[in-house]
């Protein structure tokens, strides 16, 4: 399997396995179960440590990934809409749920 890497600084493919996020939740004060969950496209990485953390530079920043990935350009305007459905919070969340972010 091929994994997409992108970020400002690298952004060519690389080789390598998809990643599986976990998620914790906290619940009036305690810890939930960690919650294991693949993105869409686990092949799409991107990198947001040390990048503007601008929600619409973070959305380009996926776009960007995605397309150089082959997604189709409805896909990604889907992705765009649900980005942008809401607060910041949900910035984040739609990118994870997306594509593999580190």
């Amino acid at each position: 399997m091929t994994k997409y890497h992108y970020s400002e600084s690298a952004n060519e493919p690389n080789g390598g396995e998809a990643l599986h996020c976990k998620a914790e939740a906290r619940d009036n004060g305690e810890m939930a179960t960690v919650a294991e969950f693949a993105p869409k496209y686990p092949d799409v990485e991107v990198t947001l440590i040390g990048e503007d953390g601008n929600a619409f530079h973070i959305i380009a920043l996926v776009s960007t990934a995605l397309r150089r990935a082959g997604v189709d350009e409805d896909e990604i305007n889907e992705f765009r809409n649900e980005a942008t459905s809401g607060d910041y919070d949900n910035v984040l969340a739609t990118c994870m749920k997306w594509v593999d972010i580190s």
